[in-house]
């Protein structure tokens, strides 16, 4: 197997998220568990495959499907096949999201998870479609699709951005930008934020 075959391949290791990728090769027999603190997963490709979280010995099910943004929390996870594809999904464990003082921010296009400090939510900007000048803390990009982005920054600068469809990037400081879609394509991306 390649390293990019392993079902926990790390992918960020900091003070603020561990982040790992989670894939399935075909034949891995039975499934592979790891223990779960304070864990969000989000589904990068869709797949047959299904995690199983258990909690204060209640068992529940989470398919593995692109865009799909699931709080675990703690608890005990296992990593089962399907019958097919297992797909891709990136499982978070949230340590210690750093909160940006004194900034106003608005989060993307839908908030799809808010709760104990973290804030998961989409943008999806359409091609020649900009959004206007605006601010993020630090915070965790899921790339599900491919973008290619022109950004206006407050100095003037006007940096050109490109990420292929499942790239994960920490970014550790506040930014302020405009974003202009430059592709010819919507793209999508999920983001893990302090409120």
């Amino acid at each position: 197997m390649t390293p990019k075959d392993f079902v926990f391949e790390t992918i960020l290791d900091n003070e603020a998220v561990l982040a790992l990728d989670l894939r399935l090769p075909a034949g891995v027999p039975g499934p592979i568990g790891r223990p779960l603190s304070n864990a969000l997963i989000v589904g990068i490709e869709d797949g047959t495959g299904v995690l199983m979280v258990e909690d204060d010995g209640r068992p529940r099910f989470v398919p593995i499907a692109r865009g799909r943004v699931e709080w675990l929390g703690g608890g005990r996870l296992e990593v089962r096949q399907g019958h097919g594809f297992f797909g891709r999904a990136l499982l978070v464990e949230v340590r210690a999201l750093p909160h940006p003082e004194g900034i106003a921010r608005t989060f993307g296009d839908r908030v799809l998870l808010s709760r104990d400090g973290i804030c998961v939510y989409e943008e999806v900007i359409g091609p020649g479609q900009a959004r206007l000048m605006h601010n993020h803390g630090p915070r965790l990009v899921i790339c599900l699709t491919s973008l290619h982005t022109r950004n206006t920054l407050p100095g003037g600068e006007k940096p050109e951005v490109q990420r292929e469809a499942g790239t994960v990037t920490w970014i550790a400081k506040v930014v302020t930008h405009e974003v202009v879609n430059a592709g010819t394509e919507p793209f999508w991306c999920v983001v893990v934020e302090h409120p």
